[in-house]
């Protein structure tokens, strides 16, 4: 499916992957489809299983901040500074970090109970530890409500 186009998720998901991207490149017309935003948003209260990474865990949020630094007293009512709603399963303001983001490669190694790839204990393949390896280039940040003094609720997004 698409956020930007599809009015509506498919009918019988058994869970639902946002994958990571650029929501603050396509913030208008994903605020725009309100009618995808509010299914998300039922779906993911049914506690049905959801998983999203990076741009797709922004898009969940309240709301998403696109244009330069924010400073207190911004109104969001600005041209380049503005601020988009989101499918608002987590409470909060989001925003793509302008200053600290670096690139580099990053690897996991699966242990006992892990919650996205089951319990595998401790297979090994080939005598070696399961290890996934990643690349990491993209973060978000939540505004905080002593930077931003227009938001009229305590902005909290918990993070992994």
């Amino acid at each position: 499916f698409s956020p930007l186009s599809d009015k509506r998720l498919p009918p019988g998901l058994d869970g639902l992957y946002i994958g990571g991207g650029y929501p603050e490149l396509h913030a208008e017309a994903l605020e725009r489809n309100t009618s995808i935003r509010q299914d998300i948003k039922s779906f993911c209260d049914s506690g049905a299983t959801v998983f999203a990474e990076c741009g797709g865990f922004m898009y969940l949020a309240d709301q998403i901040y696109v244009g330069g630094k924010a400073t207190k007293g911004f109104s969001g009512d600005g041209t380049t500074n503005r601020l988009y709603q989101m499918c608002g399963v987590f409470p909060g303001l989001v925003t793509r970090m302008t200053k600290g983001c670096t690139m580099f490669y990053a690897s996991i190694e699966i242990r006992q109970n892990c919650p996205v790839f089951g319990d595998y204990g401790d297979v090994e393949i080939n005598d070696s530890p399961v290890i996934c390896r990643g690349q990491e280039f993209h973060y978000s940040e939540v505004i905080r409500e002593e930077d931003m003094e227009f938001c009229g609720e305590s902005p909290v997004i918990i993070t992994a």
